[in-house]
């Protein structure tokens, strides 16, 4: 389980600073700005996180991969454009748990096959593509108690194994539904947009491991 502060206020707190506090300018700077936000990343920690620690605060970097090798630069609020700030941080939320899905995952786990979405950004489709575009993934809809589905769909496979002698897999007791699918499938991954991200993921890390540096050295003094 990932369990992050800055979610949503901090969305809405970009919102409110870069788009005159509507969704609708918000997504449209987003659809605006290209795919890997022109190299600029953004972290948004308005409170304390728990992913990663102890980090408070913004910190914007620019990435380059051309002509070098990726190089990763800390910049300054003035320096990251102001368009590019709603995009920013969606990359920057969605690419930290992708950064981790491989770390929390079983070795011998089938690879993910859909995200689930709740809450009041599952209603956003500019926020569906953006996630199914970093995970690679169909993106389906559970409604406003996603966790109260998570743990309902969980039980239900455990009960199934159980009448089936201990075997199969989560996607095969669905396909056996014959009420067919309760959740909505809302936006299917662009290949080409879930390659940048996944060379992104790196850039990525670096990145995070500066604000973690930054801000222990913030602590320290």
């Amino acid at each position: 389980m990932l369990c992050y502060k800055n979610g949503g206020l901090a969305r809405e707190q970009v919102r409110d600073a870069y788009a005159n506090g509507h969704w609708t300018q918000f997504n449209a700077l987003v659809e605006q700005t290209p795919v890997g936000n022109d190299g600029y990343m953004g972290f948004y920690f308005p409170l304390p996180e728990i992913i990663p620690p102890n980090v408070q605060g913004s910190f914007f970097f620019h990435t380059n991969s051309s002509p070098s090798p990726q190089t990763v630069r800390t910049i300054t609020d003035a320096e990251m454009p102001r368009t590019a700030h709603p995009r920013a941080i969606l990359e920057s939320q969605f690419l930290s748990i992708r950064s981790r899905i491989r770390a929390i995952m079983p070795p011998d786990a089938a690879p993910l096959q859909r995200l689930v979405v709740c809450g009041g950004s599952s209603a956003n489709a500019v926020i569906r593509q953006l996630a199914a575009d970093v995970f690679g993934m169909r993106v389906f809809v559970a409604g406003q108690e996603g966790a109260a589905e998570g743990g309902a769909q969980l039980a239900r496979y455990a009960w199934w194994r159980v009448q089936n002698g201990g075997v199969g897999t989560f996607e095969e007791m669905r396909a056996m539904d014959v009420v067919g699918e309760r959740m909505k499938c809302v936006a299917e991954p662009k290949i080409a947009n879930t390659e940048v991200y996944a060379g992104l993921v790196d850039a990525y890390r670096v990145c995070e491991d500066r604000v973690v540096e930054v801000c222990a050295a913030q602590h320290a003094t």
